[in-house]
């Protein structure tokens, strides 16, 4: 009985973190940038961030 109870409790628990994940994605907002978002993750992989972030700081100015 205590195992069908903690697989309920965990359920529950993925279910509440299923929704969290689900509003936070719906909170997402796009944003305008001069890089694609392949661009942007080949920077990154390139270990060009401070230029994303500088091109960021541009943007919103």
């Amino acid at each position: 009985m205590n195992n069908a109870i903690a697989n309920t409790l965990e359920e529950i628990e993925r279910e509440e973190s299923a929704q969290k994940f689900l509003k936070m994605l719906a909170t997402i907002q796009p944003v305008k940038t001069e890089y694609s978002s392949e661009q942007m993750v080949r920077m990154l992989r390139e270990g060009k961030g401070q230029e994303l972030l500088d091109n960021k700081m541009k943007q919103a100015k």
